[in-house]
């Protein structure tokens, strides 16, 4: 399942308020969409648990300046996108603990702003669990956001990876960090 958000970048922090009530209703939605389709209830919950934490909750703030980037990274001649953090906070949850997806980016582009698509796919072991999406216009600097999350009341147990990307142009980075459930 792939979640789709666009969101313009106005200002320096953006707050779209309401994951715990967007999550709350999307894990029920999800697991009774999954239930109802023979799949695993589990699944469906946690997919609509970040439908609605992604749609309720997206949290972006400009961390650097265009100047401060450059300083850091040069002036590309083309597109640069640099993931310079990834992290799930805290790293060890419990079921139905709220976790934060958050991630720090540079993009310089040659005509800012730039549309960056910005993503998290989540495993456990070798299966899929769920990937999330959104669009963004960036100007250029270095940035953060900050995807929160209500992990469902039934979550397995067990180490979930998650890997961010940053995209760009058709230029890409990708970093990894996990989750523990316990």
């Amino acid at each position: 399942m792939l979640i789709v958000a666009t969101v313009g970048c106005g200002g320096t922090t953006e707050r779209h308020k309401g994951a715990i009530i967007g999550g709350a209703a999307g894990a029920g939605a999800g697991a009774v969409i999954a239930g109802v389709a023979g799949g695993n209830e589990l699944v469906g919950a946690l997919l609509g648990g970040l439908a609605g934490a992604l749609l309720g909750d997206y949290i972006q703030k400009q961390e650097a300046t265009r100047e401060a980037t450059v300083n850091k990274y040069g002036s590309p001649s083309g597109t640069l996108v640099k993931l310079e953090d990834v992290q799930v906070i805290p790293s060890i949850a419990r079921p139905g603990d709220r976790v934060n997806l958050q991630m720090r980016y540079a993009v310089l582009g040659s005509t800012p702003p730039t549309l960056v698509t910005e993503e998290w796919r989540i495993n456990q072991g070798n299966e899929n669990i769920g990937n999330t999406s959104i669009q963004v216009q960036r100007p250029d600097g270095t940035y953060v956001t900050t995807v929160p999350i209500t992990l469902p009341p039934n979550a397995r147990p067990g180490t979930y990876t998650l890997q961010a990307r940053v995209s760009a142009n058709g230029v890409v980075d990708t970093e990894m960090t996990r989750l523990q459930v316990r």
